[in-house]
């Protein structure tokens, strides 16, 4: 039987009285089962004082209360960060573009049902059959994890400190991706449209020029790695 922590912070913490919650749980156990279970008091006094709830595993992934438990780990359990906004940034490979987007709206959704946020505006990147005349069987996404995650998460930041600017959202997929698969989701929450719309954009141009993600394109015809501004290098003089 899996064993649950919840660490509690900030409010939630002192909602509760008590900063850690242990609980052995029926492995397939959603989260929001064992936080209903274990913490549903908490929980539901602080949405009471308009306070959302954020979930992250020990790396910092942000969880959604549909997964499901599959082993011992540890949960966090926490308010907005205190820098007022939202920002969630990652580097993903089997995430369903369909789940990740529900979630960033979820996530998102809070600010309008603050009355704050008019608009949650999206860009979904695909893998084109068709590139440049040739034909795409995949494209190989490669990163620099470590510096790709943080300079997503610093763009995502500076973004966010934009007048009327509320939550943004920047994922970009690894690995193997292939014609119709997401290779990008980028999400801008905002008061409207004059403060979303332009922004997204920017942030589209930044990913693409100035995070570590390099793309080896496989082709019927061959094999060529894209690096810098869209030069092709052929794979065998990589």
């Amino acid at each position: 039987m899996p064993r649950v922590r919840i660490l509690l912070y900030s409010v939630l913490r002192e909602i509760a009285g008590r900063r850690e919650v242990v609980a052995d749980v029926s492995e397939g156990s959603s989260i929001e089962e064992i936080l209903r279970s274990k913490l549903d008091w908490v929980i539901s006094e602080a949405e009471a004082r308009g306070v959302s709830v954020i979930i992250m595993d020990n790396t910092g992934k942000r969880l959604n209360p549909n997964d499901r438990i599959t082993g011992d780990m540890v949960i966090h359990v926490m308010p907005p960060m205190s820098g007022g906004g939202n920002v969630l940034t990652g580097l993903v490979e089997e995430i369903n573009p369909h789940d990740l987007i529900s979630r960033i709206i979820s996530e998102f959704n809070v600010f309008a049902r603050e009355g704050e946020a008019g608009a949650i505006v999206f860009f979904v990147g695909v893998v084109r059959r068709i590139n440049r005349g040739h034909i795409v069987r995949e494209l190989i996404y490669e990163a620099a994890r470590e510096p790709a995650e943080a300079k997503l998460r610093s763009i995502a930041e500076e973004a966010l400190s934009q007048p009327g600017v509320y939550g943004v959202a920047i994922y970009h997929y690894v690995g193997v991706r292939r014609p119709g698969d997401a290779t990008m989701i980028i999400a801008v929450a905002g008061r409207g449209r004059n403060e979303t719309t332009e922004l997204l954009r920017s942030i589209v141009d930044r990913v693409k020029h100035e995070v570590p993600i390099w793309k080896k394109e496989v082709r019927e015809d061959g094999v060529v790695h894209i690096i810098g501004d869209n030069k092709e290098v052929p794979a065998g003089e990589a």
